[in-house]
């Protein structure tokens, strides 16, 4: 990320609007936490914005295909079978700046998304502490989602983050 904050969003409507996960996001991930500090605050978002009632499943370290994802989120279609619609790639908090590690998860992610079947869209995330980038698989490649590479600051940025997840919910039934 730029050494520059970005601008804090509005938090109403916003996973930061909980006091529990606005805390965890300014307190667990500094510098030097560990990849489980990052997969701990995404799965309490995923859960946040993706409700079981809406037959939405998240999972936490999980074989998926070519090895074990750090989290994923399955939509459970009307012949009860999980349709994996989003993959997480977490990654720890002391590499945000580094462009190899970038580039390493998303090797991993597009690795990910490819080894698991099906026809329906495909999207993926990878996450380093703060800092996350919005993926789709497009004809068996890794794309930016919506042509943009922007890495957001998933607590100052919460208004663009809500509305990457809600492309992606909004996309389930292509």
């Amino acid at each position: 990320m730029s050494h520059r904050l970005p601008e804090q969003q509005d938090k109403p409507g916003t996973y930061m609007e909980e006091w529990l996960l606005e805390w965890l996001i300014e307190n667990r991930l500094d510098p030097g936490e560990p990849e489980r500090e990052t997969s701990r605050i995404w799965g309490e978002i995923l859960h946040w914005f993706f409700k079981l009632a809406d037959g939405f499943s998240t999972g936490l370290a999980n074989p998926l295909g070519c090895g074990e994802v750090d989290l994923f989120l399955a939509h459970l279609v009307e012949s009860y079978d999980d349709k994996i619609l989003l993959v997480v790639e977490c990654e720890a908090t002391n590499i945000e700046a580094q462009k190899q590690a970038w580039e390493d998860g998303q090797s991993q992610l597009e690795r990910h998304l490819k080894a698991h079947g099906g026809t329906h869209q495909k999207f993926g995330a990878v996450a380093m502490g703060r800092a996350v980038r919005f993926y789709e698989l497009i004809d068996g490649q890794l794309a930016p989602l919506l042509h943009d590479a922007t890495e957001y600051d998933i607590g100052r940025q919460c208004q663009d983050v809500i509305s990457r997840l809600r492309y992606v919910q909004e996309s389930r039934n292509q």
